[in-house]
């Protein structure tokens, strides 16, 4: 299913954002980093509410109580 390929994508993602070495960047690539990781926040922050939104919406909770 696209939706769990996508899932494990953004894992991927993520592992290895966390796998950069800091200590190693030099200050632009320091702030260019956390400038770009920031904006990747703020679309997947906007993308959850898109999601959240739709889930409430069709009630995707009330099986669960």
């Amino acid at each position: 299913m696209f939706m769990e390929t996508a899932l494990r994508t953004l894992d991927l993602a993520h592992a290895e954002l966390a796998c950069v070495d800091l200590d190693t960047l030099t200050l632009d690539d320091l702030g260019s980093f956390a400038l770009g990781l920031g904006r990747g926040i703020d679309r997947l922050t906007a993308l959850h509410a898109k999601v959240i939104a739709a889930a409430d919406q069709r009630q995707a909770w009330a099986s669960s109580g």
